[in-house]
């Protein structure tokens, strides 16, 4: 049971008063930080948040809340098998969410749990009787690019997207990456994006366009090695890769060979508000 403070504010200029201001005033970890699967999303909330208290469990944070009532609750469940920390459909979420009503609640789960299979409440209907309280997950390859919308919302304002090229084996591939990107800029207020596709990136048709997102049709899991390839065809551009398919061991390897950064597929519009060029 140990509370953090957090020495790096999100605004290095800080507040008017000179107090430093952080994106989160006070976060719950729930869940080991030193777990080498939740490092990048553990340095995340360091940067970006006041004041950490971390709990063990849920079963601890339930019999030990922190003294400063939570902004934010996050629950680092990096297995289906961990005792006390079933926050997905478990018996103590519905606890977890009632002892913390006001903190905004997110579990980042590691690849071998499950998100849960029902719906977000709807507004103004009633939960099932006997059923948890739906809570908000992601994997833990997208906390990284995740956790500093969900921390502050309104902190990361875009402006206009640089071009954008999908690469992709067929346009139906492409076409929900296309449509991603016009809502996202249609939300943001931004100009209409310009998002191509192509079935085959040569260095001639690669011009122009500050980020290339390779879906995996073309760049399939079991062809990491060839990263340094697709690089060196538009050396001057952004690189990412949508993957749903790919293993842990394979993104990792994908960005030691030259690959940007490694979308999940499907993934969330703040995600790829990250891993794309913006002027």
């Amino acid at each position: 049971m140990k509370t953090s403070h957090s020495s790096n504010p999100s605004q290095p200029g800080g507040s008017p008063s000179g107090t430093p201001r952080f994106a989160c005033e006070s976060l719950l970890w729930i869940g080991d930080p030193g777990h080498p699967d939740v490092a990048p999303a553990w340095r995340v909330c360091q940067r970006g948040c006041d004041s950490i208290s971390m709990r063990q469990s849920i079963a601890e944070s339930l019999a030990a809340p922190p003294r400063q009532p939570p902004t934010h609750v996050l629950v680092a469940q990096t297995t289906r098998h961990e005792r006390g920390m079933q926050a997905i459909d478990g018996p103590e979420i519905a606890a977890l969410r009632s002892q913390f009503a006001d903190a905004t609640t997110l579990v980042i789960r590691g690849e071998l749990v499950a998100p849960t299979v029902r719906l977000p409440p709807q507004s103004g209907a009633t939960a099932q009787s006997g059923a948890p309280p739906w809570v908000e997950s992601i994997p833990l390859s997208a906390a990284p690019d995740y956790l500093p919308h969900w921390l502050a919302p309104e902190a990361i304002v875009a402006r206009r997207l640089l071009p954008v090229v999908v690469v992709a084996a067929r346009y139906a591939f492409a076409e929900s990456l296309i449509d991603s990107l016009a809502m996202l800029c249609s939300g943001l207020g931004t100009d209409e994006p310009l998002v191509q596709w192509q079935r085959d990136l040569t260095p001639r048709s690669a011009r122009g366009f500050a980020t290339v997102l390779w879906d995996e049709s073309t760049a399939a899991p079991q062809s990491t090695e060839q990263w340094r390839q697709r690089r060196g065809i538009a050396p001057q551009s952004r690189h990412v890769w949508v993957t749903g398919m790919a293993t842990t061991q394979q993104r990792s390897r994908a960005v030691d060979q030259g690959a940007d950064q490694v979308l999940d597929k499907p993934g969330r519009l703040e995600c790829l508000q990250t891993s794309v060029r913006w002027a």
